[in-house]
């Protein structure tokens, strides 16, 4: 059986077209900011016997057989562990607080322990890209062509290896590039045309302007059922891929979360580290936000730096610190008082992240990758992806979320933190070109700072950080859609 890992979706098998969609409850539905995720995409305790309208960012679905041994194997899993890769248990999968036709795969948590599974003799290396090649082969089953999003990245860049690898011939790939980008470390065309003639696939650089980002903007805003000031990468790779006649895509999302790609597992467990004492201190972390909050407008520093003392203490508030777009004090400024203070009432964030690390994982690794996990990639970027490609009519494979490639490589990526991406690297039969590995990680951007700082200017609103502008542009835009108060 395979399930997804951490997005609300069925078990699949090869080519099934449904995946559940993040959902968020009525009040919380407008807020603008997603990545203030609990406050935008995150399914609460009480909706999860809901059901929810099914889209098609897919990886393979089960038979009917499959679904009543997940169900079966629900009714244990409030016991404990009960996928074992070694003497220590790893990895938990409840489907205990769901309906059958939810089907949920939650990742519960990840633990420490051996780096390879019991008996098999093979090294971690071998074990690896074993289990990858597994997992990709499993998600090319379909009676279409499986194109791919290649970036200038490892995680996709190594997934079209490993689809040569199963056996895919004349592989369509696709890479969108922008004009404001050219000649700059931000852009992914030139690497991603090396990585594609090193795999032999029929690749398509496809340059998108600001004038088709603004002609289409009214309809990415349409197509969004929540408020994002992500998924506009996806749109419009997605619709690259759809010109090329292609109905089903692989995906590299999930690779930062099961690898450590992200800053925030070299940040969280620092200010955990430093922060842990001073933030005991009672009135300490507030006193030091009063103080700080004329310094941040003097000096232009990070709105959420006064929240450091107070917030950066614990996995959970450093967490939210690092990905939340506004902290939950600060929403008054985006939406009507009222819907906040019924938002943070219902969704409790601390005790909603708090509750996803326990019983709180071994090694710092782990807490930070099921936080990432559990709460950016399925309620941000797994939604996001969701919407901008079904617009195009696109069913987006994302092997690197897969229940049993968690398994069965969760203890090798987190035994080895440093160098997980280095082992995806190597893991097709012809390794990714050295340049890859080499360069800087930028991630699958789109120029949509400037872009983004030009219409929030045109219509007149603020000029704080841009992120929170955008926030706050799209979340007015919606808001005016569904006539729901603004402020």
């Amino acid at each position: 059986m395979r399930v997804l890992y951490t997005v609300a979706g069925a078990a699949r098998q090869p080519g099934d077209p449904h995946l559940m969609k993040g959902r968020g409850t009525g009040v919380l539905l407008l807020v603008p900011c997603s990545l203030f995720l609990l406050l935008m995409a995150h399914t609460t305790r009480s909706q999860n016997q809901s059901s929810s309208a099914p889209s098609n960012s897919s990886t393979p679905s089960s038979s009917t057989k499959d679904a009543s041994a997940a169900k079966k194997s629900a009714a244990t899993s409030k016991s404990g562990p009960k996928l074992s890769l070694a003497a220590v248990q790893w990895v938990e999968l409840t489907l205990s607080k769901m309906s059958l036709d939810e089907k949920v795969g939650q990742l519960i948590t990840y633990s420490q322990g051996a780096a390879t599974g019991p008996g098999t003799g093979r090294s971690d290396v071998e074990e690896f890209r074993l289990r990858m090649a597994d997992a990709v082969k499993s998600h090319l089953v379909a009676d279409v062509p499986v194109g791919a999003f290649l970036s200038a990245g490892i995680d996709s860049g190594a997934l079209v290896g490993l689809m040569c690898d199963a056996g895919a011939r004349d592989i369509e790939t696709v890479t969108i590039a922008f004009e404001e980008f050219s000649g700059a470390a931000q852009d992914e065309a030139p690497l991603a045309q090396q990585v594609a003639a090193h795999y032999g696939t029929r690749h398509t650089t496809r340059v998108v302007t600001r004038a088709e980002f603004e002609q289409d903007l009214p309809r990415i805003l349409e197509a969004m059922d929540q408020p994002s000031i992500d998924g506009i990468n996806t749109w419009f790779v997605s619709k690259a891929a759809s010109e090329r006649g292609l109905k089903v895509a692989v995906s590299g999302l999930g690779g930062d979360e099961l690898f450590g790609g992200y800053p925030s597992f070299a940040d969280i467990p620092k200010w955990v580290k430093f922060m842990s004492l001073p933030s005991r201190a009672p009135g300490l972390g507030a006193l030091a936000r009063l103080a700080m909050a004329p310094l941040v407008e003097r000096f232009s520093v990070s709105p959420k730096a006064a929240g450091m003392l107070e917030l950066g203490g614990t996995y959970a508030g450093a967490w939210l610190l690092k990905r939340g777009l506004f902290l939950p004090r600060e929403l008054r400024e985006a939406l009507d008082p009222d819907m906040i203070r019924e938002g943070l009432r219902r969704l409790a964030p601390l005790q909603l992240i708090n509750e996803a690390i326990t019983p709180l994982p071994r090694s710092a690794f782990a807490r930070v990758a099921t936080l990432e996990a559990t709460f950016y990639m399925r309620n941000q970027l797994l939604r996001d992806a969701d919407w901008a490609s079904m617009a195009h009519s696109l069913e987006v494979r994302v092997p690197l979320v897969d229940s049993v490639l968690l398994q069965n490589v969760a203890a090798i990526t987190c035994a080895r933190a440093l160098d997980g991406k280095r082992l995806l690297a190597a893991a097709p039969g012809r390794a990714l070109p050295a340049e890859v590995l080499a360069r800087k990680k930028t991630g699958f951007t789109t120029p949509v700072q400037s872009w983004m700082r030009a219409l929030v200017g045109n219509a007149g609103e603020g000029t704080g950080p841009w992120a929170r502008e955008w926030a706050k542009y799209v979340g007015r835009r919606m808001l005016v859609r569904s006539n729901a108060p603004a402020r």
